[in-house]
């Protein structure tokens, strides 16, 4: 996978679960795009939501809520990459980055990532809730030597510049430390024409 231009990763955002129209918005996206290897990376929506409650009242009394709170919305995020499966014809669920190189050497597809079991593994990404979804989609990139990153919104972006979204909380405050160069776009998968638009 060396070649940059041979793979994309998109994030979907976990709010997105809750929209009715998901599935069908997934496939008309898809079929707007070349056709070239896909990983999908789901965030935590909803779910996550009951952790930030839990950690907003209990977090001062616990050591170590802020970490307990990042890996809990992980975990979630195993559930909602099997939530997201089933409403995209049982696209194939990976965790690992050789498992993710065996399924491209069949050729272009899409493949959801879970990323419990490589998360931990990295180390650049702090264990907080300046990560979310967003950072690990954009660190997952960088580990597959991909400058293609998509990130599916329930809004629109805001401004021309990746640190303009970041500013506004449309992308997540870790991003801009990734420390490496990615070509952002940011759609909003509730515009009826999948309005995008590509940050620098």
């Amino acid at each position: 996978m060396s070649d940059p231009m041979s793979l994309r990763v998109v994030k979907v955002g976990g709010s997105l679960l809750s929209s009715p129209r998901l599935g069908a918005r997934i496939r008309q996206w898809c079929e707007r795009q070349r056709p070239i290897p896909t990983v999908w990376v789901v965030g935590g929506g909803k779910l996550v939501d009951v952790v930030r409650d839990w950690h907003a009242i209990h977090g001062k009394q616990l050591p170590s809520a802020d970490v307990d709170a990042h890996w809990m919305s992980v975990d979630l995020m195993s559930v909602t990459a099997k939530m997201f499966a089933a409403l995209v014809d049982e696209w194939p669920i990976e965790s690992s980055i050789e498992s993710l190189q065996e399924q491209f050497s069949a050729g272009p597809q899409n493949v959801i990532f879970d990323c419990r079991t490589w998360l931990p593994t990295v180390d650049d990404l702090p264990s907080s809730w300046s990560v979310t979804s967003d950072s690990i989609a954009g660190r997952l990139a960088i580990e597959l030597s991909c400058r293609e990153l998509v990130l599916l919104k329930a809004r629109a972006a805001v401004g021309e510049k990746v640190s303009d979204n970041v500013a506004q909380g449309v992308i997540d405050e870790h991003f801009l430390k990734l420390g490496q160069e990615l070509n952002v776009t940011v759609v909003n998968l509730n515009s009826e024409r999948l309005d995008a638009k590509d940050l620098f």
